[in-house]
């Protein structure tokens, strides 16, 4: 892992020297203290009040894969889709936590392979906390150091997380969260899904947990991060529209520099804020039928 110290307050992208992608890029991660820290249940109520700075949004990224569409970065047509994450972490619990919302003119799960999750309307989340070059990821023999997180909804055969974690990381247990909702229609329609992710970051998987290596999670540290959003315009055979990703590519792997970030003062989330409804309520995907 990289660790950068900081002084003062640094808000949206800033340069720091080290090996990743785009050169001179580096997003900042929120760092939620104990009692602002997000419940993943779909509901981005307890985000609201985050500055703007901190969100990634469509204009930042990239459609790497070359098989799919070569385009330039933040080329897209909004009334087809339109796209903002946004990270953070608490160092007490020691998770990381992604808040994505997705404005699609077409979602759609019907992927023939239940396990085939790129095939769908979903989000592909990959993590390195050792910030490492994609080739030094995952090497034969040494513990897995990238750990991928798939996942789609509605659920398919009750069926909606895929990737990498073993089956003593299921989600929605001690290690991994997911939430999600909806509003407009739910498929093969007009509509905005909201994903709420959390994680016990890895260092080194191991076959459970006592044999894991997992991160000391603290403000100053550097990984790498990617988020992709494959987007399935058509039923099956998939026909991508696009293939949004935080890194530039041409894989997939997790390139771009993510800085853990000091807590501000004043504390942005300080005071609470409303609760909002979805279509679906609080939605767990572990729940949903």
């Amino acid at each position: 892992m990289k660790k950068l110290i900081v002084l003062g307050v640094v808000i949206g992208l800033v340069a720091m020297a080290g090996a990743h992608k785009p050169e001179g890029e580096t997003y900042i991660m929120f760092q939620f203290t104990d009692d602002t820290v997000p419940t993943c249940d779909g509901n981005l109520s307890d985000w609201e009040g985050m500055p703007e700075a901190y969100s990634i949004t469509s204009e930042k990224l990239f459609s790497p894969s070359k098989t799919i569409r070569d385009v330039g970065r933040g080329v897209y047509d909004p009334s087809d889709i339109n796209i903002t994450h946004r990270w953070g972490f608490n160092a007490e619990n020691e998770f990381f936590y992604l808040a994505t919302q997705v404005y699609d003119n077409y979602h759609d799960i019907d992927r023939e392979n239940l396990g085939y999750f790129w095939k769908d309307d979903s989000i592909e989340i990959r993590i390195n906390v050792t910030a490492v070059l994609e080739e030094e990821h995952n090497l034969e023999g040494e513990p897995p150091n990238m750990i991928n997180y798939h996942f789609g909804v509605p659920p398919l055969e009750g069926i909606y997380m895929g990737g990498a974690p073993p089956e003593w990381m299921p989600p929605n247990g001690d290690y991994i969260k997911f939430g999600w909702s909806y509003t407009g229609e739910m498929l093969m329609g007009e509509c905005t899904y909201i994903y709420e992710f959390g994680t016990t970051p890895v260092v080194g998987m191991g076959e459970d947990a006592a044999s894991t290596e997992f991160m000391d999670v603290e403000e100053g540290e550097v990984v790498h991060i990617n988020v992709t959003i494959p987007d399935i315009d058509a039923p099956q055979p998939a026909t991508y529209n696009g293939f949004w990703a935080i890194s530039p590519g041409p894989g997939n792997g997790p390139e771009v520099d993510f800085l853990l970030m000091e807590v501000e003062d004043p504390y942005p989330l300080t005071g609470g804020t409303a609760v909002e409804d979805f279509s679906w309520g609080m939605i767990k995907a572990g729940i949903a039928k």
